[in-house]
């Protein structure tokens, strides 16, 4: 035995005798007690680890049965497309088997503010002047955004002639607004493809993305604005015809927008785009193939004169109604517009808002005082009901700001309605404020009478991109859907949108598919053998009494793998017949041998080909796959509830008759939520039941109460799949009691058994967390043997300091004895010379 004490002693030097040996012998036989307790201690170290460990094993097989709680593992499906590259379909546990036609006639998008042509250097700044187009000034851009969901984000950032292109992606992708939110926006720019490209992160007709920025910033990263497009119409002739001096072959790329109305008033409406390198013959066959979105001629004529240089646009039909319109890029030299000769011809602008009031300063304008303008100007505004009216109104040279407003508030269109617009003018703050149309109001006019009226700012224009994204429409078995994603859900069944093509249809085959189901639940089965086969083994190992914990003394003369084979032996049986294990697995077979009411003749794991081959498997189960596949071909659903049916139950023990119960509430709790219902004390029995239903109905929850008149047994339930309890009323009601085990499916008894086996494990030895508060049983047990221990630690000491104290005391009465002896020698003359 080792010493208690870490005194180094030097013994023995006048008796001659071996204190040390004789005080470890001494001590070996008042250590067997000391030793037994750490042995015990040992032992319960032991133990409550391998509860831990089962904690541990418990909680993850746990999670194993709650995963086969989920409809998936019961209802599988395979599904197949005709065209996967199209239409991508997955189908999931609510689905319903069938052939099902897909048709795609649009992807949903994000809304996109892509750019095109725009060249930047991105090692130099923005202001650098060999950029292509270089930033002239230190400026901000807004960016207003609207996610799928409609939700609207604004933020600002700085544009600096020294920042570099990547600097401008880096703040628009991190973009904030005010609440700390990020915009949903992606901005990248590629100078492969010389594209600047900002978009939302959300696709659907609900995204939308404006930037607001000084013109020649927004051209520097080639974003053109839609109120800096020029319009040339003509109407009222025989037919529309429009002619344009050409004073240049030499175009730019562009996107033009033709607007054709026919003499039956159709509007049809086509884009075309017109290349840098395009010759005039070009331009003809790109106006005369023109086409609107459903592939009709737009049946228009373009002719050129290389005499006047005049090309000649005009339409087929002829007509008062006819019309014709083109609108392209201008304002910037060398557009095609100008190429066209457009900017000649006729120089309109189009400042359309989005609010229906318009505030503009108009510092030139002097009251009474003639503005010398003579122009045309277009109102269009909505009414009420969403309506559009177009009017058309003169400005003489003579007309003065009165006249004019004058004129805006009685404008009418062509059928005489008024447009509903009232145009005043405030002389202090030199303000025309132009009211009218409920969703939108604009004003198309030369360039000149908008700047002259304050409608256009030419010091400092700033503009307004603005763009939305649509969304996907696809029709399926005959019906139109529309959803903002390109992933839509329709009776169960996902499909993936790829590409749309509306003149082809899809077709989608949905199947259950048996195999999968049948492998889910063998996997399953095979899963819980194991584990019920490691409880079995845990619970009846035997306990191999040879071995004990090793104490001090013998752990020091082994060697680490002798005492590694020595523990192992020792650490057997150390959860025998215990109660927790043992309660599991009778639980276990209880659970599966049971039937449960589902209303079917698969209302057992036998019913549908799983069950034990006796004593001898220990309750582990075989499964028939050819029966299984018949139950699910059959009752698919029965088999999924015979598993998952998760309905809790409680009904009255004793009968109860149909009166006042002179309650004034009941109580139950669902999960952790609790309700109350509230009563009246002469509320009947059967009373009490509507009332509870009508509660639940209000709250939404899915408890259902009931009073059988004829067994005179009240009863409630609950099929949310979660812990119910009748709390407050239950021994009024006839001692209701929970009667849930036959309405339970084998999974959900089955995670009941775990769970109560996981909470008793924690019970006994706590969590793998548990530290030195653990107030488990084991944890005590450790906490009362470690006093003990320590007490037994003092003693011991105390003991073995009594014995040495004891051999000091004789040791020093020998070097006395033995001083005197000599000292009495030499006085007698005996002593050595």
């Amino acid at each position: 035995m080792a010493s208690f004490t870490s005194l180094t002693r030097i013994s023995g030097l006048n008796s001659g005798m071996d204190t040390e040996s004789l005080v470890k012998k001494l001590m070996d036989a008042e250590s067997i007690r000391y030793n037994k307790m750490k042995q015990d201690q040992q032992k319960l170290t032991w133990q409550s680890d391998a509860y831990r460990q089962w904690n541990t094993d418990l909680f993850s097989f746990r999670s194993t049965v709650s995963d086969m709680k989920f409809s998936r593992n019961y209802n599988t499906f395979s599904t197949t497309s005709s065209n996967p590259d199209a239409v991508v379909a997955t189908a999931g546990p609510d689905a319903i088997d069938g052939i099902h036609t897909i048709k795609v006639s649009q992807l949903a998008a994000s809304a996109t503010v892509k750019a095109t042509g725009v060249k930047f250097d991105v090692t130099k700044s923005l202001g650098d002047t060999s950029q292509g187009s270089p930033l002239a000034a230190n400026d901000k851009l807004t960016i207003s955004t609207t996610d799928g969901q409609g939700v609207s984000h604004t933020a600002q950032i700085d544009i600096k002639t020294t920042d570099k292109i990547g600097d401008v992606v880096n703040a628009l992708n991190a973009a904030k607004d005010t609440d700390g939110k990020s915009l949903g926006i992606q901005a990248m720019y590629d100078s492969n493809l010389q594209q600047f490209i900002i978009k939302t992160k959300s696709t659907g007709a609900k995204t939308s993305i404006n930037i607001t920025g000084n013109d020649a910033t927004l051209s520097t990263f080639g974003l053109q604005n839609s109120s800096r497009y020029a319009s040339l119409q003509d109407t009222n002739a025989t037919n529309a015809t429009l002619k344009l001096n050409i004073d240049s072959t030499s175009f730019s790329a562009d996107m033009l927008a033709i607007s054709t109305k026919d003499s039956q008033g159709k509007v049809s409406t086509a884009q075309i785009k017109i290349e840098a390198n395009y010759t005039v013959n070009d331009v003809l066959n790109a106006f005369n193939s023109a086409k609107d979105s459903n592939g009709n001629a737009l049946g228009i004529q373009a002719t050129y004169d290389s005499g006047s240089k005049q090309l000649t646009i005009k339409t087929n039909e002829v007509g008062a109604q006819t019309s014709l319109s083109i609108t392209g890029t201008k304002d910037v030299s060398g557009t095609t517009l100008d190429a066209l000769g457009l900017k000649d011809a006729s120089d309109m602008q189009s400042i359309n808002g989005i609010d229906p009031k318009m505030t503009v300063p108009v510092p030139k304008i002097v009251s009474g005082t003639p503005l010398n303008l003579a122009d045309k100007l277009t109102i269009t505004a909505t009414d009420s009901k969403g309506m559009l009216h177009t009017a058309k109104i003169d400005i003489k040279a003579t007309d003065t700001i009165e006249d004019i407003m004058t004129t805006l508030s009685s404008a009418k269109d062509s059928a005489g309605n008024s447009l509903g617009i009232q145009a005043t003018y405030d002389g202090a703050s030199k303000q025309l404020v132009i009211t009218g149309g409920n969703t939108k109001l604009g004003i198309t006019g030369s360039n000149a009478s908008l700047v002259a009226l304050g409608l256009k700012d030419p010091a400092s224009p700033v503009s307004t991109i603005s763009t939305t994204g649509v969304d996907s429409v696809i029709t399926s078995d005959g019906s139109t859907v529309t959803q903002s994603s390109n992933s839509v859900t329709l009776f169960g069944v996902n499909y993936t949108l790829k590409q749309a093509d509306d003149t082809k249809d899809i077709t989608v085959n949905v199947a259950r598919d048996y195999d999968a189901a049948v492998k889910n639940i063998k996997d399953f089965i095979g899963k819980y053998n194991d584990m019920l086969d490691k409880v079995y083994k845990a619970m009846s190992e035997s306990v191999d009494k040879n071995y004990q914990p090793l104490t001090d003394d013998q752990r020091q003369a082994m060697n680490q793998d002798q005492i590694k084979q020595w523990e192992d032996r020792a650490k057997s049986g150390l959860l025998h017949n215990d109660t927790i294990l043992s309660t599991l697995y009778n639980k276990l077979r209880s659970d599966t041998f049971s039937t449960v009411d589902n209303g079917s003749v698969y209302n057992s794991l036998a019913a549908v080909g799983i069950k034990s081959n006796g004593y001898l498997d220990r309750g582990k189960l075989t499964v028939d796959e050819t029966k299984l596949r018949e139950a699910l071909q059959n009752d698919p659903e029965a088999v999924r509830t015979l598993f998952t049916q998760s309905k809790n139950a409680w009904k009255s023990a004793n009968q109860v008759d149909d009166t006042a119960r002179g309650l004034n509430s009941v109580k139950f709790s669902v999960g952790s939520a609790s309700y109350t219902v509230t009563l009246d004390p002469n509320d009947t029995t059967s009373k009490v039941a509507e009332k509870i239903n009508d509660y639940a109905k209000s709250k939404n929850i899915s408890v259902q109460a009931s009073y059988d008149s004829g067994t005179k047994l009240f009863s409630i339930s609950s099929s949310l799949g979660q812990d119910f309890q009748f709390t407050d009323g239950a021994s009024v009601l006839g001692n209701l009691q929970d009667v849930s085990g036959g309405q339970k499916g084998i999974v959900n008894r089955m995670y009941d058994s775990f769970y109560s086996a996981f909470q008793s494990t924690i019970q006994k030895a706590g969590l793998s967390t548990s530290d030195k508060a653990d107030q488990s049983v084991v944890g005590k047990l450790l906490k009362d043997i470690n006093k003990r221990i320590s007490d037994e630690k003092t003693r011991l000491t105390n003991v073995e300091n009594s014995y040495y104290s004891k051999f000091t005391a004789m040791e020093k009465a020998l070097s006395q004895y033995n001083s005197q002896s000599s000292a009495l020698m030499q006085q007698l003359g005996l002593g050595g010379k």
